[in-house]
């Protein structure tokens, strides 16, 4: 499945964002995987979507004031553990594509620094990529490195977008499926932009999406998706 990312790996039958759910995604043949990082109070990048553990653990409280140890100690929906930046990219080195999505805090600088070290760490700068709604993260990455995969994520973006992109290199764009178009998705091929789609449902829109040869689709549901690719 070449143009389908895994969103929190196969989170639509495992945990999402857990070292099981990027192995059943793997498994089913996806070779992009989609998922969140945050700092513990340590600054270890941990991979987890909410600034909170409350929704998706045992435990109670921010990520940014819990150290790892006290992170590992948690139980994701009643299964499994929250992982640590370097051990997901020790899982997908040389199986799938890790496409980090950088959440936090604007004004902290720690996560684009240590997050970028966990690839390097890695041996994985090639094949990371780094997204972000934040698109001031994605510009400090880009000072920080010139050579690492970028993206910017906006909900509804617009045409004007381009220049920034080509303005500091930033090769990929993920946009809501709410207003994705013929237009737009034309657009960003004359661009040369990779664009991923997200929030999609329905077989309808994910056949859609894939008449692009450059657009990819971002779901939870991976057993859904293979039929289209």
């Amino acid at each position: 499945m070449e143009r389908v990312i895994a969103h929190r790996g196969f989170s639509s039958l495992y945990p999402e964002n857990t070292l099981k759910a990027f192995e059943e995604a793997i498994k089913c043949g996806c070779q992009m995987i989609e998922f969140d990082v945050h700092l513990s109070s340590d600054y270890i990048p941990v991979v987890i979507h909410d600034e909170k553990v409350n929704r998706v653990t045992n435990g109670s409280g921010y990520v940014k004031d819990l150290s790892v140890k006290a992170l590992k100690e948690l139980y994701v929906f009643e299964s499994e553990k929250i992982p640590t930046l370097q051990e997901t990219l020790l899982l997908l080195k040389g199986r799938a594509k890790p496409i980090i999505e950088l959440k936090g805090l604007s004004t902290n600088r720690n996560l684009e620094k240590n997050v970028l070290e966990s690839i390097k760490k890695a041996g994985m700068m090639k094949e990371a990529q780094l997204i972000s709604f934040d698109l001031e993260k994605i510009d400090f990455v880009r000072e920080l490195c010139s050579d690492v995969q970028l993206g910017y994520i906006q909900r509804r973006p617009t045409t004007a977008i381009f220049s920034r992109m080509k303005r500091n290199q930033i090769g990929s764009l993920t946009m809501n499926y709410r207003f994705f178009s013929k237009r737009f998705a034309k657009r960003c091929g004359q661009e040369k932009v990779q664009l991923a789609v997200y929030h999609l449902s329905k077989a309808r829109q994910i056949k859609r999406c894939l008449r692009y040869e450059h657009v990819s689709v971002t779901i939870k549901a991976l057993d859904k998706g293979a039929a289209f690719v």
